[in-house]
């Protein structure tokens, strides 16, 4: 019997129809997403093939042209072994994976889906695609947060490919007017483990750069001393 609370919509394909079902549709990042995959046969028997999920999401095919999105895979997991099932019989399939720290937060425009597919072994194979939201983990929070102490606005986050083919960078953008100056703050995540995180920040000052470094931000800093680094980098200190 299934046990997870949020349906996410059915497709069928000929004789199969798939549907995905996760514990809920909000994650951070770095957080486990528990479901499972309904498959159901209606009136033949099929062997099926292996059930493969990816984490996806678009963007900007050219940074100067924000409007043409592509897709992004994000990760691929394959769930459970090649299997049989008979007509009228209805067969869930648990899956787990964790939500990984390139994943983009998702904020504005920025989308994250999970595609659920399944392999027929001949012709085209139904597939799923559910929207899941992304909030930032616990250290990208305190970042946030103390920017946020910083009086710094949020704009809107662009979420662009590298000079590394495959790879993709959220930048999230940050301004603020203060007394006849006008500063801006971009951060991008770059890198994390259990106990700390590497932050790449750049700060301008009336279109004049301040600075461009990596900035480590650890997991006992509290807000106000992660605000303090940042302040630290606008000031010169």
């Amino acid at each position: 019997m299934p046990k997870y609370q949020k349906r996410l919509h059915r497709v069928n394909f000929e004789d199969i129809s798939i549907m995905t079902t996760v514990n809920k549709t909000h994650y951070t990042v770095g957080e486990v997403v528990d479901g499972e995959v309904e498959v159901k046969a209606n009136k033949e028997d099929s062997d099926l093939g292996y059930l493969y999920m990816y984490l996806k999401s678009e963007c900007a095919k050219n940074p100067k042209l924000p409007l043409e999105r592509t897709e992004v895979k994000i990760d691929k997991f394959v769930v459970g072994q090649p299997f049989h099932i008979s007509a009228g019989q209805t067969i869930y399939i648990p899956f787990s994976f964790t939500i990984p720290f390139h994943t983009p937060i998702t904020y504005r425009s920025v989308k994250v889906f999970i595609h659920t597919g399944l392999d027929l072994h001949a012709g085209d194979d139904p597939e799923d695609t559910d929207y899941i939201e992304i909030g930032p983990s616990p250290l990208q929070e305190k970042v946030f947060q103390s920017i946020e102490l910083l009086k710094f606005v949020q704009q809107k986050p662009k979420y662009i490919p590298t000079a590394i083919e495959g790879e993709y960078l959220q930048i999230f953008e940050f301004t603020k007017k203060e007394n006849s100056s006008y500063k801006k703050l971009e951060i991008s995540f770059i890198s994390s483990c259990t106990e700390a995180m590497l932050v790449h920040a750049i700060g301008t000052s009336d279109n004049v750069l301040l600075f461009d470094e990596m900035i480590n931000i650890h997991k006992n800093e509290t807000v106000e001393v992660v605000k303090d680094k940042f302040e630290g980098k606008f000031s010169g200190s």
